[in-house]
């Protein structure tokens, strides 16, 4: 069953958001640059587990916390977004060989966001393709 996996917060002032989410919450942050775009990768106090979310230059008039749901096809997930008078805002994009993300609205007009993410082969995995055991 697809499940939030990760959320994005805009902020007009990156470093007062910063300031404001590592105060309330000791949450710790890491810039990494993708796509041409600093995000502040957010990760809890002592790096117990894998970044939850991240903080972005607001560039749209997006004014909420987008959650971001992961689900095996984005194209599968518009469709089914259509069909139940959902919106498509921001088609399917590549994030540096991470995956890839697109926002939506839903019937009721709240934005979230889908994850796929980029199936990578383990080096296993690829040995089994050329030479599967028999």
């Amino acid at each position: 069953m697809p499940k939030v996996i990760h959320f994005q917060i805009f902020a007009d002032d990156i470093e007062r958001a910063k300031k404001f989410y590592t105060s309330v919450f000791d949450w710790k942050m890491e810039k990494i640059s993708l796509n041409n775009v600093d995000h502040y990768f957010i990760f809890s106090k002592d790096y117990e587990q894998e970044s939850f979310g991240h903080i972005t230059k607001r560039e749209q008039k997006i004014n909420c916390i987008v959650d971001y749901i992961g689900v095996s096809s984005i194209e599968e997930s518009f469709k089914k977004i259509e069909e139940n008078n959902g919106t498509v805002m921001i088609p399917k994009t590549a994030v540096n060989g991470y995956g890839w993300y697109a926002l939506c609205r839903d019937s009721e007009g709240n934005i979230f966001g889908l994850w796929e993410e980029k199936k990578v082969m383990t080096d296993i995995q690829k040995k089994s393709q050329i030479n599967p055991q028999s």
